[in-house]
């Protein structure tokens, strides 16, 4: 980033967030998402809560876990089991298999991706024949193609992606026009997608 600035190269994060750097930026509110999952299953009656993460030095899955933890908190929740993979439906599978391996009690999972989520669900119930939602909620994030699909219909978070597309456009566009234009750093709300994974208070 620094160098394309040196450089004069407009530039525009999308969906991507980079701290310390002077750059435009448009990306899903990742933390409100997850706050809202939080208030949500804890309306729904959960009380037990574990987070499948991505990497400790990934900057998104960081800001879903910060939000959900924080929320939790501020509900009274004092703890939630965290592990960390690597965002692919392997991962997820074997993070839910250390959950449950660990003497730690969980009515609830939100993984910061869907392959994490399937995977997780998955290992629920084929591997410790947990009925899904009735014995664990689980919740992903992005709303990929195979989330609606029947053998899962996972309850997600959709990004604005075309909003967010036609704004990172804008902005590039107005940079190159205006290279004196300051960063500007935009969010934009998720959308829950309720289906059938999860034990989840209506809005």
């Amino acid at each position: 980033i620094a160098r394309c600035r040196q450089q004069g190269i407009a530039v525009v994060l999308y969906n991507r967030v980079a701290p310390g750097e002077q750059a435009c930026s448009v990306s899903c509110d990742h933390a409100s998402a997850n706050r809202d999952i939080a208030e949500r299953l804890h309306r729904g009656g959960h009380r037990r809560f574990a987070f499948i993460a991505g990497a400790a030095d990934a900057p998104v899955s960081q800001l879903r876990l910060q939000g959900f933890v924080q929320r939790l908190g501020e509900l009274g929740v004092g703890e939630v089991a965290v592990v960390h993979g690597d965002l692919s439906y392997r991962s997820g599978h074997a993070c839910m298999l250390e959950l449950l391996a660990r003497d730690v009690a969980f009515d609830a999972v939100v993984c910061a991706n869907d392959d994490m989520a399937l995977g997780a669900m998955d290992a629920a119930r084929f591997d410790r024949l947990l009925r899904v939602p009735q014995d664990i909620s689980i919740v992903g994030f992005d709303d990929v193609a195979a989330a609606e699909r029947p053998p899962y219909r996972l309850t997600t978070v959709r990004q604005p992606v075309e909003d967010m597309a036609r704004t990172v456009v804008r902005l590039l566009l107005e940079r190159i026009a205006d290279p004196g234009l300051p960063p500007v750093v935009t969010t934009m709300p998720g959308t829950l997608i309720v289906r059938a994974s999860a034990r989840i208070a209506a809005d």
